[in-house]
């Protein structure tokens, strides 16, 4: 995406929305000020608990010799830096940028010959539902997330407090 002009990525990026979505204005940041909005109000989470997901993860990157951006930032960077979708700002939003991730999956009994620690997966589930916020309840509810949820944690007889790790989209 770094090799096209913004416009056209931004285009690019708003066609992931329902056609009505976007004839109503809708965009993806304005989706997530109100998911925000709704989750802050819901579970009573304070702006700065919200900003605090902002410094975790420019934390995780500065680590990353691959990351797109490898600066740390406090809670008032985030705080104070430009409103992009209120109450979200700047640093609460990804960038444009290129990535690509890949994963080595292999048997139990190869896994030692990779590597001294290696990470089992116990489960892994994937499920769909409507992303339209016309067709769902909130903005902050993806019956597809519970459902994979609930199934991951059957398959891997498993509860969540006994999860280390979970990779969520």
């Amino acid at each position: 995406m770094t090799s096209r002009q913004t416009r056209e990525v931004t285009k690019t990026i708003a066609s992931l929305l329902h056609e009505r979505e976007r004839k109503a204005g809708f965009t993806l940041p304005s989706l997530a000020s109100f998911s925000a909005k709704e989750y802050m109000s819901k579970f009573n989470a304070s702006r700065e608990s919200i900003a605090m997901v902002a410094v975790k993860n420019h934390k995780n990157s500065a680590k990353n010799p691959f990351a797109h951006s490898r600066k740390e930032i406090s809670l008032d960077e985030v705080l104070s830096s430009r409103i992009i979708a209120d109450p979200l700002r700047l640093y609460e939003f990804s960038p444009i940028s290129d990535g690509a991730a890949s994963i080595l999956l292999t048997t139990d009994e190869d896994a030692y010959s990779f590597t001294d620690k290696p990470v089992f997966i116990k489960s892994c589930v994937e499920s769909s539902s409507e992303s339209s916020v016309i067709s769902r309840n909130s903005f902050i509810d993806f019956e597809s997330v519970r459902e994979s949820s609930r199934l991951a944690y059957k398959e891997a007889n498993v509860t969540p407090v006994e999860v280390d790790f979970a990779e969520v989209q």
